[in-house]
């Protein structure tokens, strides 16, 4: 079987034209209240604290603001 090529380290990340977006700065933005997209994760999160028993644990990682 023949080895796959390297990927090039440019594939690795999305990038985007900022010309783009129709603000200048996030501050123009309004604050959303709601997460979007994270159907699975306050799924996951609400499953785990309603588990009452001992001996469950949960653990988050994510960007910090």
């Amino acid at each position: 079987m023949k080895n796959p090529n390297p990927l090039d380290y440019k594939y690795l990340r999305r990038t985007l034209d900022v010309k783009l977006l129709q603000f200048k700065s996030t501050a123009e933005l309004e604050l959303e209240t709601q997460f979007i997209g994270q159907e699975r994760a306050l799924e996951a999160v609400s499953f785990g604290i309603g588990i009452q028993n001992q001996g469950y644990n949960m653990f988050a990682m994510g960007l910090q603001e």
